[in-house]
C-alpha cells in the first residue's frame, strides 16, 4: 500500500481536545483546518511528540463549521498540547473570515504539504475525528491502540516486524523515527499485521510506532499508536581489526566502522587460557587496554552490535598480539682476561633474552640470545685486554611468531685485564718455622702436639684464583674429601662473583693440579666420596658427578675445568654436611643453638646415576660442621662456630667422639640395627681446636682437618691457620 500519490483529506470543524496526564487540566481549541497526508516521494508526512500516546489523548465527536484551512500538527514538549500551525490564528469558534474560503472539492494546490519539524521522541498525534454519524467500528478504532509490536527476524538487509491485529480495523500507518529531525515521519501503510523492510542499511538503528486506521467515506480514522520498537538490522562483521601498538602495559587495537549505529564488544583471552572475558563496551574504534601484563600473550575479539547486544555480528573478529616483556638490568659485570662477564635480572614472564654489543660507530649489535630464562650470565671471549666495551640486554618473547622485545637494560663498560694463575703458595706463613711461632700454633697446644706439618696442605687459592679468566680473592674453603690419588677441597665465593669450586690436590705431592668449576654459587659446605661419585650440599638438595670427571680434569691440563652435575636428590634436612659411610650416605644440618638430625641414605644405582633412600636417622650435636665415621664404630664430629667466645656465646670449635649404638637385641641377641634411628651415645672424648674449623677426612692414620680462618673475609679470626692440618690419631689427647 506504500504510494508516492497524495491523499486528500478534508475535515471541517474539527474541535480537539486534549488532557494532559501530568495535571487535571484540559485545554480545548477548535479549528477548522485541512489536512493532508504526503507519502515518500519526496517530502513525507511528518509528525512528532514526546511522551505522548493514544491514551492520553481524547478527540471530541463535536464539529463545528469553519473555511478549509491547511495545517500541520505538532506536539510541544513543555505542554503536551497538540498545536495547530500553519493556519489563521484561532478566535474560539472560528468564522469565514478566519481562513480562505471554503470551496467543497479542494485540489492539490489548495493546501500546502504537511513538513512540520518534529521535536519529539515519542509518539506522534495526528488523530483525525469521526463524522457525526460515528460508526461503531470507527469508534472502535478511537479506542484502541495497537500492541505486542515486535520484531520478527532481522537479516543485514531487511527486517521484518509485526504486531497484533486490532480488530475492525482497515490498515494500519506505520512511522519511523527520524534522527536529523528528532520527531516521527510517517513510513507507510498496510493491511496486513506484518511489514517487511528491504534493502536496509545492515547495523541500522530504526524506531517504529504503529497505529490502526478505518476509512469512511473516503476519510480515515486513526486509533491510538502503539509503544514504540527500537529494532536493527544484523550489524556485518567488524573489519580491519589489528593491533596499532603493544608495549609492556598497554595494548592499542582498532578496527574499520561497521556502521553509524554500531557498538562494539571487546573481549580477551590470555595465553594458556581457552575462555575469553569481555573487557569494554564502547562505541568507538579504537581501544587502549591497559590492565594487561607484561610478556603475555593475549587473543582479542570484537564484535558489533547495534541497540540490544543480542543484535550483533555474526562472525568474531579476531587479533593476537603480546605485550613486550619488562626490561632486564645488567645487575653486574666483571673484566676477565680476554673477556667481559655479564649478569643480570630474572624477568619470568619472557623467553629468553639477547646481549647486544656497541661496535666503533655507536651501533649496538646483537652477538648472542638465549633461549630460557634461566641463563642469566654471559661471557664474551675474544677482547682485547685494556679496551673499553659496551654492553646492554634485552628481553623477548615470541608470541604467535612475531618477537617482541622489551625496553633496552642499562647500558655496562667493561675493561677486559690480565688475570693471574691461581696462586698456590701459602697465604700466611710460607714455611714451617712460621706456622710454629704463630698465635694458633702456640695456644691450642694439644693440636699442636698432634700436628704433621710435612703431611699438612698448603691450601690452594686462599691469596687469589683464576677462575675460567677471572680473578678473586675472596675465596673460602669448605670440605675435603679424599678421592683416589687426590684430595679435594672445595669452596666459595664470599663475594658471589664467581662460582664455586673445587681445588684437586695431587695426594702423593700435596700440589695443586687443577680447578673444578661448578654450576653454581652454593656453599659446597658438605662433600663426599663413594667411590663412584662426588657428592656435595646444595641446600636441601646434594648433587653428584662421576669421579671420573676429576680424572678428565687433571688430564685436560686445563687450569678451570667446568663440570656438571649428574643429578640432584632432595633430602630431608638442610645438607650442611656429607659423609660417606659402608653404602651410606649421610648427611646433616648445622643448627647453632639447639642439636640437628642427620639421615643416612641408601646409596642403589651407584655406578650409573644413583638414587638415594633414606633408611637411618641420628641426633647430632649442635653446631656440627662436618663428620667422620672410625672404623672402631666410633664417630667424630667437627663443632665449631664463631671466631671467639667474645663474639658469641655459641662459640666452639673442637672435634668429638660419640660412640654410637649401631645394635639392638633380638631374641636374646645383638644384632645390626637396618633401619630406623641410631643412638647417638655419649661422648667419648674431645680436643679444642684453632677457630673456624671445617672439613675432616682420614688417611693412613691421619687426620685432616681445613679451616676457612685464612680467607680474607674473616681476618679478625684471631686465631688463623692456612693449611690442611694432618694430625696423627695416635697422638690427639682425647679428654673426657
Amino acid at each position: 500500500m506504500r504510494s508516492s500519490t497524495k491523499i486528500k483529506r478534508i475535515i471541517s470543524g474539527m474541535m480537539v481536545a486534549i488532557l494532559l496526564a501530568g495535571n487535571s487540566a484540559s485545554v480545548a481549541a477548535s479549528h477548522t483546518f485541512e489536512a493532508e497526508t504526503v507519502k515518500k516521494s519526496g517530502v513525507a508526512e511528518t509528525l512528532a511528540t514526546d511522551d505522548f500516546n493514544a491514551a492520553e489523548t481524547q478527540v471530541s465527536s463535536e464539529m463545528v463549521k469553519a473555511t478549509e484551512t491547511s495545517v500541520a500538527v505538532k506536539m510541544t514538549e513543555s505542554t503536551g498540547m497538540l498545536n495547530v500551525t500553519d493556519g489563521p490564528e484561532s478566535t474560539g469558534t472560528p468564522t469565514a473570515t478566519d481562513g480562505p474560503e471554503s470551496t467543497e472539492t479542494p485540489t492539490a494546490t489548495d493546501d500546502p504539504e504537511v513538513t512540520g519539524t518534529p521535536t519529539a521522541t515519542d509518539s506522534p498525534e495526528a488523530t483525525k475525528s469521526p463524522s457525526s454519524t460515528t460508526t461503531p467500528q470507527s469508534q472502535n478504532i478511537l479506542n484502541s491502540r495497537v500492541l505486542n509490536l515486535r520484531t520478527i527476524s532481522r537479516t543485514g538487509t531487511e527486517l521484518v516486524i509485526g504486531w497484533d491485529k486490532v480488530t475492525g480495523a482497515d490498515g494500519y500507518q506505520i512511522w519511523e523515527f527520524n534522527k536529523k529531525t528528532n520527531g516521527y515521519d510517517v513510513y507507510d501503510e498496510t493491511d496486513k499485521c506484518e511489514y517487511k523492510l528491504s534493502n536496509v542499511t545492515s547495523g541500522k538503528s530504526m524506531t517504529f510506532l504503529i497505529r490502526a486506521f478505518v476509512e469512511e467515506k473516503g476519510t480515515k480514522v486513526y486509533g491510538g499508536f502503539s509503544d514504540k520498537h527500537e529494532t536493527a538490522t544484523v550489524p556485518d562483521d567488524v573489519t580491519e581489526l589489528q593491533a596499532v601498538s603493544s608495549s609492556s602495559a598497554l595494548v592499542v587495537l582498532s578496527w574499520k566502522p561497521v556502521s553509524e549505529d554500531a557498538s562494539y564488544l571487546v573481549y580477551r583471552c590470555a595465553e594458556g587460557k581457552t575462555e575469553f572475558s569481555q573487557i569494554a563496551n564502547i562505541t568507538g574504534c579504537v581501544y587502549n587496554d591497559s590492565s594487561v601484563k607484561a610478556g603475555t600473550g593475549y587473543t582479542y575479539k570484537v564484535v558489533a552490535y547495534v541497540g540490544d547486544v543480542s543484535i550483533k555480528s555474526l562472525h568474531e573478529t579476531l587479533v593476537m598480539i603480546a605485550t613486550c616483556p619488562k626490561a632486564t638490568s645488567i645487575t653486574s659485570h666483571k673484566g676477565g682476561d680476554g673477556k667481559a662477564r655479564l649478569k643480570w635480572k630474572k624477568v619470568k614472564a619472557s623467553d629468553g633474552y639477547i646481549v647486544y654489543m656497541c661496535d666503533s660507530t655507536g651501533v649496538y649489535n646483537e652477538i648472542v640470545r638465549f633461549n630460557d630464562i634461566a641463563t642469566l650470565e654471559y661471557v664474551k671471549e675474544g677482547l682485547v685486554n685494556g679496551a673499553n666495551y659496551s654492553f646492554m640486554v634485552k628481553t623477548y618473547k615470541i608470541f604467535n611468531g612475531i618477537e617482541y622485545t622489551s625496553d633496552m637494560s642499562n647500558i655496562v663498560g667493561v675493561t677486559p685485564l690480565y688475570v693471574k694463575p691461581t696462586v698456590v703458595k701459602a697465604a700466611l706463613y710460607n714455611n714451617y718455622s712460621k706456622v710454629k711461632k704463630s698465635r694458633t700454633y702456640r695456644t691450642y697446644k694439644d693440636f699442636a702436639k698432634a700436628l704433621v706439618l710435612k703431611k699438612s696442605i698448603v691450601v690452594p687459592g686462599i691469596k687469589h684464583t683464576n677462575i675460567n679468566g677471572f680473578g678473586t680473592e675472596t675465596m673460602v674453603i669448605q670440605a675435603i674429601v679424599d678421592a683416589g690419588n687426590y684430595m679435594l677441597v672445595s669452596a666459595y665465593d664470599s663475594k658471589e662473583e664467581e662460582n664455586s669450586v673445587i681445588y684437586v690436590i695431587n695426594r702423593k705431592t700435596r700440589k695443586f693440579v687443577t680447578l673444578l668449576v661448578l654450576p653454581g654459587k652454593s656453599h659446597v659446605g658438605g662433600m663426599a666420596y663413594d667411590g663412584s661419585n662426588i657428592w656435595l650440599s646444595n641446600n636441601k638438595k646434594v648433587s653428584a658427578f662421576k669421579f671420573a670427571k676429576v680424572k678428565e680434569a687433571v688430564s685436560s691440563g686445563q687450569s678451570s675445568y667446568n663440570i656438571s652435575f649428574l643429578t640432584e636428590c632432595s633430602i630431608a634436612t638442610k645438607s650442611s654436611f656429607i659423609t660417606y659411610n659402608d653404602g651410606y650416605l649421610w648427611i646433616g644440618e648445622h643448627i647453632e643453638t639447639k642439636n640437628g638430625k642427620m639421615c643416612g641414605y641408601k646409596i642403589k644405582n651407584k655406578k650409573k646415576t644413583p638414587l638415594l633412600t633414606n633408611t637411618y636417622s641420628m641426633t647430632v650435636p649442635s653446631r656440627t660442621q662436618d663428620v667422620l665415621f672410625m672404623k672402631d664404630g666410633s664417630i667424630i664430629f667437627s663443632r665449631s662456630n664463631q671466631i671467639s667466645k667474645a663474639v658469641s656465646k655459641y662459640y666452639i670449635s673442637g672435634l668429638y667422639k660419640y660412640k654410637p649404638t649401631w645394635k639392638k637385641k633380638q631374641n636374646g641377641k645383638k644384632v645390626k640395627i637396618k633401619s630406623g634411628t641410631i643412638k647417638l651415645g655419649k661422648r667419648v672424648g674431645y680436643i679444642n681446636m684453632p677457630s673456624m674449623m671445617e672439613g675432616i677426612s682420614f688417611k693412613n692414620k691421619h687426620l685432616y682437618v681445613s679451616f676457612e680462618s685464612a680467607s680474607k673475609v674473616v681476618s679478625s679470626c684471631p686465631y688463623k691457620m692456612d693449611r690442611i692440618c694432618a694430625l696423627k690419631l695416635s697422638k690427639i689427647k682425647w679428654k673426657k
